[in-house]
């Protein structure tokens, strides 16, 4: 492996309740001001008193497909600028096909997807139009299109750590020279999918939220974009770009313990942090200054605070929530409290934590409670959020020394190095046609789809599972548990198992019944669970309880690219030496008002109909492969992974050694592993994209 100089950060973009630029952003937190107000965005009869943080208008919103896609947009092209990275078209200027892009996001287009269930179930028609937008990756994608990006693309969807995930995994493709720039961050807006949500679980203050003080009561929501652009620093220097801090750590883990609450002692949060640290190649004596995810909650600040005390030890460094300035605001979080690091080091101010009024004893801690001048050289930012999730980032000054370098890898150096699968397994309808019933509201014929008819068995689903999980959970977990009785796990270091999920639509149908719910009954008794589990990382999240893997665990939910994402980033992680073993799970599940759409626009006819089903995989390095079908042992066989095509217009992250041997959906997946159950290879699998694996 060659060094080379650390991940730079050149470019700055940002939308949130201070306004529309990242200098807005930093005016509003040097100035300790409040970002809550009244919701304007839409009604709602139950939480409209809620204090949010919304953004002001702003002529960007007019035309744009989706309030989601204007932020973005907007945060993108404040960040390329700052770059210098835009030709007189406000395109990508040059280096487009070493440029890419991976955005974390969680509501996408949910805001205009309520709005078509509204018309649907008050007046008895919809815009069907207004759900095309609805997944995530539809955000993504127009990003890409916009400024014409050529290099690899994706889209993670790791609850509210999704905006430091994305930062975190464009180090990695850096670091392994599969780009050598990558705008990354992340992307929320307010929706009320998500302030129903969390006002079911009574964890959003009716004030305001006040991170870390005794009386604190809850989060408080808030929408936003912040995007950044980082670079090799020696092709940053090359072209003259100014460096504005660098990624000097970054690190993912998660709880494995609860589906929506954090671990009480802290764990998983402390691993993140101590690993992003080490990598950094930093002691924790250097960190000058810590922005917290301190949403508010008491559950959460008493996690982080653990986490803090297991890191720090009795003397904690500087700190503050800037949550009370920005709102919780999602996916975009890990992302904005990364450009506030940046900007705090640059004009040496310790923002204050808004809120805070009362030292709590159970927590013993005291926060920064207004602006402080103090010179910053390293920070470090964190996130949490459903499912366990963590992602550490530290960020440094520009100006600052560190030994952290990046190490430019060459993918697949020896044959001893080859990514096998040691084990498949899937959920699938076996190419079976099953009525799938369509909203009443819906006038037509009943649509036909591929459908899995039941849950799966007893044998590897326990009734209290399939009480509280959805179909999307439900198939993901059955195929893991079938795939990974074919492996030997003894003395496996759980911490270093990751578990990396595609998903085109998400666990829609969760989604679609809170949303019924909360609209037929105006808000009034909603359906908590059904919250919980309507995120789309509620499968990864769920194996990782089921299987105690605390390791790194993401999901993808990228259209038809998702699984391919997902065993694209866990070769990476396996190759990168981050984990020892990656369970890969492709999954979708049916849902009415998305085939409805689908039927509306003409997305369905003759054989192309919607399916569902799951196929998961667990993939080792050859040389530490424990043994499992394919004859995959630590003394060869098994069925080797390659690259075999990637289109131009949306690329996968990776070259000739790294990638993957498909592009077909779960329930393509799913299908072929069926119709091959009877044979141990895999070289057979064929879809309409890829001739063989060989």
């Amino acid at each position: 492996m060659t060094a080379s100089a650390p991940v730079a950060v050149t470019g700055l973009g940002a939308v949130s309740a201070q306004g529309w630029s990242a200098d807005a952003l930093w005016r509003g937190v040097a100035q300790s001001r409040s970002g809550l107000s009244a919701l304007t965005l839409f009604d709602s009869p139950q939480h409209h008193a809620l204090p949010v943080a919304q953004a002001p208008p702003h002529e960007a919103l007019a035309a744009a497909a989706s309030r989601s896609i204007a932020l973005a947009e907007h945060a993108m092209r404040e960040a390329l600028a700052q770059a210098g990275l835009l030709d007189h078209e406000n395109h990508l200027a040059s280096d487009a096909h070493a440029t890419g892009l991976i955005l974390g996001a969680c509501t996408g287009g949910m805001l205009e997807t309520e709005r078509y269930m509204i018309g649907l179930i008050e007046h008895g028609e919809g815009r069907f139009d207004l759900a095309t937008n609805h997944v995530p990756a539809a955000v993504t994608k127009h990003l890409a299109q916009t400024f014409r990006l050529r290099g690899p693309v994706a889209t993670v969807s790791d609850a509210c750590a999704s905006g430091a995930s994305a930062i975190a995994l464009a180090c990695d493709w850096i670091q392994a020279g599969l780009a050598d720039r990558v705008v990354c961050g992340g992307v929320d807006v307010l929706t009320r999918l998500t302030l129903n949500g969390f006002a079911s679980l009574l964890v959003v203050a009716p004030d305001g939220c006040r991170p870390f003080d005794a009386a604190r009561q809850g989060m408080s929501l808030g929408e936003g974009a912040g995007l950044l652009v980082l670079e090799r620093a020696d092709r940053a220097n090359a072209r003259g770009a100014a460096t504005l801090g660098h990624v000097a750590g970054w690190a993912t883990t998660c709880d494995a313990y609860h589906p929506s609450g954090p671990r009480p002692d802290g764990a998983g949060a402390f691993q993140a942090m101590r690993l992003a640290v080490a990598r950094a190649a930093l002691t924790p004596e250097r960190i000058d200054y810590v922005n917290p995810h301190g949403s508010g909650t008491r559950d959460n600040d008493r996690a982080e605070v653990a986490a803090m005390r297991s890191l720090f030890g009795g003397s904690l460094p500087a700190f503050s929530s800037t949550k009370r300035m920005l709102g919780h605001t999602l996916a975009a979080a890990g992302a904005l409290e990364a450009i506030v690091c940046l900007l705090a080091m640059r004009h040496g101010v310790v923002p204050a934590n808004l809120g805070f009024e009362t030292v709590d004893p159970e927590l013993g801690v005291t926060p920064a409670t207004q602006a402080l001048r103090r010179e910053l050289r390293a920070c470090l930012s964190n996130s949490l959020g459903f499912g366990g999730v963590n992602a550490s980032l530290v960020l440094t000054a520009a100006q600052a020394s560190t030994k952290s370098v990046v190490q430019a890898s060459r993918l697949c150096e020896s044959e001893n190095e080859q990514i096998i699968v040691t084990a498949h397994a899937c959920v699938s309808p076996r190419g079976r046609r099953v009525e799938l019933p369509l909203p009443a509201n819906i006038a037509g014929p009943t649509q036909h789809a591929f459908a899995v008819e039941h849950v799966p068995d007893a044998e590897v689903i326990e009734a209290r599972e399939a009480r509280r999980a959805g179909r999307v959970q439900l198939f993901a977990l059955a195929a893991a548990r079938r795939a990974l009785r074919q492996v030997h796990d003894d003395a496996l270091d759980k911490s270093r198992c990751g578990i990396y999920l595609g998903t085109g639509l998400g666990a829609l149908d969760q989604t679609a019944a809170f949303v019924d719910n909360m609209i037929r009954r105006r808000e009034a008794l909603p359906a908590p669970a059904k919250f919980v589990n309507s995120v789309h990382n509620a499968a990864a999240s769920q194996l990782a309880i089921s299987l105690g893997w605390t390791g790194p665990n993401h999901t993808f939910p990228h259209d038809a690219r998702s699984f391919e994402l997902a065993l694209q980033h866990a070769m990476l992680a396996l190759r990168l030496g981050r984990i020892d073993r990656a369970l890969v799970v492709g999954v979708d599940a049916l849902d009415p008002y998305f085939a409805a759409v689908g039927q509306q626009l003409g997305w369905w006819s003759g054989d192309r109909l919607p399916g569902e089903g799951t196929a998961a995989f667990v993939l080792e390095n050859e040389r530490k492969a424990s043994g499992g079908v394919s004859g995959a042992t630590s003394g060869g066989g098994g069925v080797r992974l390659r690259l075999l095509e990637s289109s131009d217009a949306d690329r996968l992250p990776g070259g000739a050694d790294c990638g993957v041997f498909c592009t077909a959906s779960a329930v393509a997946l799913a299908d072929a592993l069926d119709q091959l159950a009877a044979a141990p290879q895999l070289d057979r699998i064929a879809t309409r994209s890829v001739e063989a694996l060989r």
